[in-house]
This record gives C-alpha cells, structure tokens and sequence, in this order.
C-alpha cells in the first residue's frame, strides 16, 4: 500500500493481516529491511500542518469559537492555548501540539466550526514536525479549564 517515506492518512490500510487458514504455501519472506532514516534535524525543511479541530467529546459535532489567543504570525509553543470553544455541553481551551509559525487563521470568535475543520496552520520550523507528547507533571497539573490537544 505504501513505501518507506511516503505519507499515509489517518484510517488509511498500511498491510492486510490474514488470520485464516490457507492451504496456499506462505509467500516468500523479504529481504531484511534497511535501517530506519536519521532523525530529522534543524536542517530539515520546514512544514504546514493543518491544524484541526478533534472531537474533543463525546457526540459533539461542532463549537463556537468564542476566544482566539493567536493571530496570522504569532510564534507558538506546544502547548501554548490556540483558541477557545464552547460546545452544548462544555467550555473548552484548545491548546497547540506543535511548535511554529501560525501561518492562517480559518474563522473569526463567533463561528461555528465543525468537528475535523482546519482552526490554523502552522508553519513548523524544520525538524518540529513531530507532535508533541505531555509530560507527566504537565498531564496532572491542576488547571481551571479543560485543555484538548488536536491533531
């Protein structure tokens, strides 16, 4: 379906698994796969990712934007909050997986964006390309507010 370097979507089928017997004989094993390619490094070319919104509960199919904390060209953290939103049944502060540069802003405070829209995309800056993961601390902090990481 695909080969190494290629870029496959989310739900995309990476190899199909049989489980059931066969009176086939097993196809001939591969040669042995080549070591894994170096890490990205600060040289590497930068990104943009689409930031989008995720289904931040359960049957929750939309929000309204009620506080941008961003604009087109502020410089973001992981981490740092990227907006708030509000959905029939919650509050909540949407917070940034990647470093960068926010290159577009999709919607303005009033709208209503739908599960899977793009709120932002960030231009990443070369080898931040890789979605953050919270830290243990970070995860048990206390906070006055839900915070969503999306992807």
């Amino acid at each position: 379906y695909s080969k190494e370097g290629d870029i496959v979507k989310v739900g995309s089928t990476l190899v199909d698994i049989s489980t059931g017997e066969s009176s086939k004989a097993a196809p001939a094993v591969a040669a042995p796969v080549k070591a894994a390619p170096a890490p990205l490094t600060a040289t590497a070319t930068a990104a943009l990712i689409p930031f989008k919104l995720a289904d931040i509960g359960e049957g929750i199919a939309e929000v309204e934007v009620l506080k941008w904390f961003v604009k087109e060209g502020d410089k973001i953290n992981a981490f740092d909050k990227v907006c708030e939103v509000q959905s029939d049944k919650a509050t909540v502060e949407i917070t940034s997986r990647f470093g960068g540069v926010v290159a577009r802003v999709y919607s303005v405070e009033g709208d209503v964006v739908k599960v899977g829209s793009t709120l932002i995309d960030i231009r990443t800056e070369g080898a931040a390309v890789a979605p953050a993961t919270p830290t243990k601390a970070a995860a048990a902090a206390p906070s006055s507010s839900s915070s969503v990481f999306v992807a």
